[in-house]
């Protein structure tokens, strides 16, 4: 049950489950509104963002153009 053909997995894109990817999203998509606070504070953090660590998700979101 969930096995393809070739043996590997059909339930999880990549053949990998989310602890074996390290708590990646199977999208892979990287949209803005697919990424997570944390990713949006730390490149707020890199490109210098003024007031990044008091805003929400949505602020973080505004103040990097997505």
């Amino acid at each position: 049950m969930g096995q393809g053909e070739d043996g590997e997995s059909q339930l999880h894109p990549g053949g990998r489950s989310a602890s074996q990817r390290g708590g990646e999203k199977s999208g892979g998509g990287g949209s803005s509104s697919e990424r997570t606070k944390d990713d949006l504070y730390q490149e707020a953090k890199k490109g210098g963002v003024e007031g990044h660590s008091s805003m929400s998700k949505q602020q973080l979101k505004n103040a990097l153009g997505h």
